[in-house]
């Protein structure tokens, strides 16, 4: 055997436990790399996907009042393909007695039949009946709420 090569053996041998973390700390580097690879390809794929789906806006106008008349006028502006009016306004949850919290809220038009920035329930009814809300789950979590809880505006 060529001396290198034993020289090699003779070192990779004398310290074992060396050896087998040098072997263990490159496999989860190719590991990590190859994850985080396959990672990125899935989202940039998905993702995209799941976000075109929605149809979202390319632009929005904030005006203090509006109506049917102006977002019809919206719709006739050259490179416009769509248009729909939704109001929003910021109120305030109560969750306790000193425990209040921002909450942004938006109408939907034409009873729920959206066609621009749309979303779909997980479960429940869209667009949900009188004197009840449709919620995105991430704000559930973040007010500590879960499905049909009661809270006040």
């Amino acid at each position: 055997m060529n001396p290198r090569w034993r020289k090699v053996l003779r070192d990779l041998g004398g310290n074992l436990t060396r050896t087998i973390l040098v072997v263990l700390s490159i496999a989860v580097g190719v590991f990590s790399v190859g994850m985080i690879l396959g990672t990125n390809t899935v989202l940039g794929r998905d993702l995209n996907r799941n976000y075109l789906q929605c149809n979202p806006s390319a632009a929005s106008i904030y005006t203090d009042r509006f109506d049917d008349d102006f977002v019809a006028a919206m719709r006739h502006v050259p490179g416009v393909a769509d248009a729909e009016g939704r109001y929003s306004t910021t109120v305030r949850v109560r969750l306790g007695p000193r425990d209040t919290r921002s909450l942004a809220i938006m109408s939907v038009p034409n009873n729920g039949k959206m066609k621009i920035n749309q979303g779909w329930p997980k479960t429940g009814l869209f667009p949900p009946p009188s004197r009840q809300i449709a919620m995105e789950r991430a704000t559930l979590a973040w007010l500590g709420l879960k499905e049909g809880d009661r809270i006040t505006l």
